[in-house]
Parts: C-alpha cells; structure tokens; sequence
C-alpha cells in the first residue's frame, strides 16, 4: 500500500527560533513513528530554513525526488504558546509554496499511489484545486483543517464530496452545528468523517456508526501539530488492521507525544 501526501513543509518560528513544520509534513513523521510511510510531494524555498523540514524527511529516509526546491522563501509559520500550552498563530508566510504548481511528472508519481492525502486553506487553494482535478483511483483524503480558511460552511465541503471519501476536521464542542452538518453529511452521502476535539476527544463517522472517544487531560507544553499527530497515527492504524478504536488510541498517544515538546516536530 502506497500513500502520498500533496501539501506543505515549512518551519515554525518561536520568536526566532525554528522547528520543522508544516502539516504536509507533520503527518508524515507521525505516520512514520506508527509504521506507515508517507511519501510527500511539496516544495521548500533555496533559503536557509529549507534545510530545517529536508533533514527530517531524509531521516525518515523518505524520497525527497518530489520535495522541490524552488527560488525563494521556506513558507513560516509563526507561533506563540499560551500559558495552558494552546498554540496561537501570528502570521503565516507562504513563501515559494504560494506560487507552487504540480508538473507532469509529480501527477504521474501521485497517481502510483493508492492513497491520496491533501489540505485546504486559503493560501494554498490553487494548488487543492489542482489536486481535485487529478483523476485519481484509490482512496482519497481531504484535511479541512478547523475549517476558518471557509467560515465553516457545510456547503464548501459539500462542493468536494464526490472527489473525498475520508474528511479530517480540527474543531471544538462549540462548532456544534458544523459537526452536527458534517455528521448529517457522512451518513447521508455514506462518507467517513474523522473529527478531533482537542480536550474534548474525538468523534468518528464510519459506515454511518458514530464513535466517541473521551480522553484524560494532559498538561500540555505545545498544542501545535497534534491534530496532524492523530491523523498520521490514526491512518498508521486503520489502513494496518481496519478497527476503528485501536485506530483512535494510536491518533491519540501520537498527540499526547506531540503536545509534550515544544514545536509539532523535534528538532
């Protein structure tokens, strides 16, 4: 089984100092603690912080063929962490991903593959919109994020459904009537839908069957990456023994291992 992921690598920056980063590439070394390979195709400024996320995927031993290295910036997140360890987002910097196009050649690597992995939000819609035009066999897998990037509206979502069969949404209990839309959506349409809701748990949408997993607090020292923590553990699992709790179990411990260090990815 093949999988790819068509998103970002970048670095996080804390007032200066910067950790790999990106949820491209997030998931990808996640995935990878929980024994599944994730090839990744996305692209890295010349610059110096290139180097940051290039090492982790050549420690991962991954093929870095389709990581481009473009002129110009390495996208940059910035981020601070509140006291309870809640990560918040200051400015974004797409840099050379911003202007990111898919060639002939990554298309054909993509479709090798029998799963697909993408993103949506706003900075990098062309290229979601290129990946929603490719015409690709296997399961395919949309990350929606928290879902700001399209003011949580259902019908966004609803405009791809014939194109994804699993949706991962970042949300909270206050999202109360999106995750009611989206529960409506997944047993309407007999989509799968994964949902994680930071302390709250998680809640899962499978062959119509809902699932509710409740977890400990923890005291976390960097929210930041822990949702791409559980998607790369969570799909680890699923696609290794197709059970849904023990699915949710990894996604979690993947979390928790994240939430416990500054930065999504160690340096």
């Amino acid at each position: 089984m093949k999988v790819v992921y068509v998103g970002d690598c970048g670095v996080d920056d804390y007032s200066g100092k910067l950790y790999p980063g990106g949820c491209g590439l997030n998931v990808a070394y996640y995935a990878n603690q929980a024994g599944l390979k994730i090839d990744l195709v996305s692209c890295i400024g010349n610059d110096e912080n290139g180097n940051v996320p290039l090492d982790i995927v050549k420690k991962m031993q991954l093929d870095i063929s389709y990581i481009h290295r473009l002129n110009g910036k390495t996208s940059k997140q910035s981020i601070s962490v509140l006291p309870d360890g809640e990560k918040k987002f200051i400015t974004y910097d797409p840099g050379v991903i911003s202007g990111f196009r898919l060639n002939q050649g990554d298309i054909k690597f993509i479709k090798e593959h029998d799963i697909l992995l993408t993103i949506y939000y706003s900075q990098i819609s062309h290229l979601f919109n290129e990946v929603m035009g490719i015409n690709f066999s296997g399961t395919k897998i949309i990350d929606f994020m928290d879902g700001k990037d399209f003011r949580k509206d259902i019908n966004f979502v609803k405009k791809y459904v014939n194109w994804w069969d699993i949706g991962f949404f970042g949300l909270s209990y206050q999202d109360k009537a999106f995750i009611n839309g989206l529960i409506q959506l997944a047993k309407d349409l007999k989509k799968k839908v994964v949902i994680t809701l930071g302390s709250q748990g998680s809640l899962i949408v499978w062959n119509k069957k809902i699932f509710r997993q409740k977890v400990k607090p923890i005291a976390a020292v960097d929210t930041t990456g822990c949702g791409d923590a559980y998607l790369g553990g969570f799909l680890a699992e699923w696609f290794k023994s197709r059970n849904i709790r023990p699915a949710m179990t990894i996604g979690k411990e993947l979390a928790d291992k994240c939430a416990s260090h500054l930065g999504s990815i160690e340096p």
